[in-house]
């Protein structure tokens, strides 16, 4: 159930219970982000970079970014994303 749920923003279902697992927080973080020709390419590369345990992965393609640059929003963070159609 969990996979069909993921991505959904909670569109799909209202949680009235949940069990959580809680595990140590790593003593160290690192944001990594690397970009792909298409969103396409970069959901390929998935699997791959599973592999290593990530804590977290987010996908953004070039309309999020795109409108976002537009209304002006997040500017500073925004800067730091290269340059490309289609981001992962």
């Amino acid at each position: 159930m969990a996979r069909a749920l993921v991505g959904s923003e909670g569109t799909c279902v209202t949680v009235l219970e949940a069990t959580c697992r809680l595990v140590e927080s790593p003593p160290e973080r690192v944001l990594l982000v690397a970009a792909w020709p298409d969103v396409f390419q970069c959901a390929d590369r998935v699997p791959e970079v599973m592999q290593y345990g990530p804590i977290g992965l987010e996908g953004l393609d070039d309309l999020l970014v795109h409108y976002t640059r537009r209304k002006g929003i997040n500017a500073e963070g925004l800067s730091v994303l290269p340059e490309v159609e289609a981001g992962c």
